[in-house]
């Protein structure tokens, strides 16, 4: 008979080779305290499968890129993304694409597609830039800014507009620390939402943001608004089934906070690269300054092919989400594992990302990797996975990546950038990756070309 963790999943993982780690919290503050280091020190010692336990989980790891598409792709229905995330992204968004399967996942993710279509991306791109230009300009005088508020501001005006259709400038500090709130319970230490937990705080602010943005449901339902929360309201599959009210303020919730925080994330650690490296400044601020003044036209966001490279290796050394889970269904079996039904397992991207077996130098900045000529990538097609993969990759994965060149292109133009704090930044991983002193950069404004 198996063991039943607080979860009810399966903890009956002896057989597979591995640490517990401490009582009670097992390997919780080893994760939280070096994520990247514990995972490769896990995979050196065990090998590509292994068993841990944390955050009151006791799991099976893979740890490759074989593992990853193994469980992601789940070519037989063997994994639960929604009981997978139980303990952790289900609790906040019990409703959102993540945290569904199957059938429900299908008929959520058909509607949710007429949102990121191409003519639906094309109106979001002149947003973004009108966005993006307005706000960099305010780093002209500043002389040093912190990144990481920096662009998080950007992020979230970027969010209001083509997310919301609404200028968010009187509500931006509470939307944002809102989102802090709920994600400081994405990974807690305390599962269960006592008064005063992370958890418990998390829950409180998730219903804040339902009850701020309820009451513009039914006025969205009759406007002629391109911006996304619109498009949710009015969404439609072929068979003319719509989202609930509840549904329509789950995923607003979801792809806010995904759009919100996990940008900010990237676009922040592409910065700190480019501070650290100004031949990299320098050969994409070439590039921009080759495409005519203004907001970038959707149709040449295929020129900044080299800022795409960019964002992908900042994605890679630094993926918003460096593991990510699900759960047996059913028994199956990888490469001689056996993996229980109704076991936690959890795929390190993080570990693949920064393998030498799989990159060149892997921790050498280096976007050239992104290129046709070396394509490095492509070697395995799930060892670079910052956006997921199988039917669950990230929906918005478009957006975002054209959100972060129109970005970098607009702040290249405009500046120059360098450190203004020792070289090697500390960054804390868990639950969002952001750097413990905000990143603070001197800004030397730039003559924009005529």
């Amino acid at each position: 008979m198996s063991k039943l963790g607080i979860y009810g999943e399966n903890t009956d993982v002896a057989h597979i080779a591995g640490s517990d780690g401490w009582p009670l919290v097992g390997n919780t503050f080893k994760y939280l305290l070096n994520t990247y280091g514990f995972g490769k020190a896990m995979r050196q010692t065990y090998g590509e499968v292994y068993r841990s336990r944390a955050f009151f989980l006791r799991f099976i790891v893979l740890s490759s890129p074989d593992g990853i598409e193994y469980v992601l792709r789940d070519e037989a229905q063997n994994f639960s993304s929604k009981l997978g995330w139980e303990p952790f992204l289900a609790r906040l968004f019990p409703n959102a694409l993540p945290t569904m399967d199957f059938e429900e996942h299908r008929f959520h993710r058909k509607i949710m597609q007429s949102v990121f279509r191409h003519a639906a991306m094309q109106s979001y791109a002149g947003l973004i830039n009108d966005v993006v230009i307005e706000d960099v300009e305010k780093w002209r005088e500043q002389g040093v800014v912190k990144v990481y508020p920096g662009i998080k501001a950007i992020m979230l005006d970027i969010a209001a507009k083509a997310f919301l259709g609404i200028d968010l400038k009187k509500d931006a500090e509470f939307i944002n620390q809102t989102f802090i709130t709920i994600n400081n319970g994405l990974a807690p230490i305390i599962p269960s939402p006592l008064p005063g937990t992370a958890i418990w705080k998390a829950l409180r602010a998730r219903q804040t943001l339902f009850d701020y943005f309820r009451p513009m449901i039914k006025q969205r339902k009759a406007s002629d608004g391109k911006d996304i929360f619109t498009r949710l309201c009015q969404a439609k599959d072929e068979e003319g089934a719509e989202f609930s009210e509840q549904a329509i303020l789950d995923h607003l919730v979801n792809v806010l906070s995904a759009a919100h925080d996990t940008s900010t994330t990237s676009l922040t650690i592409a910065m700190y690269y480019l501070a650290k490296h100004p031949e990299w400044q320098e050969r994409l601020r070439a590039v921009s300054n080759g495409l005519p003044e203004g907001a970038v036209d959707y149709s040449s966001l295929e020129m900044l092919e080299e800022h795409e490279w960019v964002f992908k290796e900042a994605l890679r050394i630094y993926p918003p989400a460096p593991q990510l889970f699900r759960r047996s269904i059913n028994a199956c079996e990888f490469k001689g594992y056996k993996i229980p039904a109704n076991t936690q397992v959890m795929v390190d991207v993080g570990y693949t990302h920064r393998s030498a077996e799989y990159w060149s130098n892997p921790m050498d900045f280096d976007p050239e990797r992104f290129s046709a000529d070396r394509a490095e990538h492509k070697r395995h097609k799930y060892q670079w996975a910052p956006f997921g993969g199988g039917a669950h990759i990230c929906i918005g994965m478009q957006f975002a990546m054209m959100a972060a060149k129109i970005t970098l292109h607009h702040l290249l133009k405009r500046y120059k950038f360098e450190l203004d704090c020792d070289e090697n930044v500390d960054f804390t991983i868990l639950p969002i990756t952001q750097p413990k002193n905000g990143l603070p950069v001197r800004v030397i404004p730039l003559m924009l070309q005529e």
